[in-house]
């Protein structure tokens, strides 16, 4: 079995490893650890509300 090292504590750890044994932390090389886009659901949330904002300027009434 290959064994690589952990990033954070230098450690050798076995590759199908999900979390170091020697320091708990996530491994860069692991499903677990990987995030695609960690900002995504703010941005389309961010894109939400601005498509959401113009359309309510267009609608709602503008005499008070």
């Amino acid at each position: 079995m290959d064994e690589i090292r952990c990033v954070n504590c230098g450690e050798k750890v076995p590759q199908d490893a999900d979390i170091c044994p020697h320091c708990n932390a996530v491994p860069s090389f692991s499903k677990m650890g990987k995030k695609k886009d960690p900002q995504r659901n703010f941005k389309i949330f961010f894109i939400l509300l601005t498509i959401f904002c113009i359309v309510m300027g267009f609608v709602l009434p503008r005499d008070i």
